[in-house]
């Protein structure tokens, strides 16, 4: 597939965006000077597709236990420091 927006020919990878493109339409955004609705609206980019990616289902594999703490999350289990 091809970046959406007419005159670019490298492929998409967000979007319906190229990185390049996306970068640009990121940034705008983050500017506040457009919004992801009124892009897809008017078609220069498509919709967010959250798909499976084969790393982040090997890495989520390979994960320690996650503790959930009160007002904040760690990603592993500390082992206790002696002092």
């Amino acid at each position: 597939m091809r970046c959406t927006i007419d005159g670019c020919d490298r492929k998409a990878v967000t979007r319906g965006l190229c990185h390049s493109c996306y970068l640009t339409a990121l940034r705008l955004v983050q500017a506040g000077e457009a919004t992801w609705t009124a892009l897809e609206a008017t078609g220069l980019c498509g919709p967010l597709m959250r798909t499976p990616n084969a790393f982040a289902a090997a890495y989520a594999k390979k994960l320690p236990v996650v503790v959930d703490l009160p007002g904040q999350t760690r990603m592993f289990e500390e082992e206790p420091i002696d002092e």
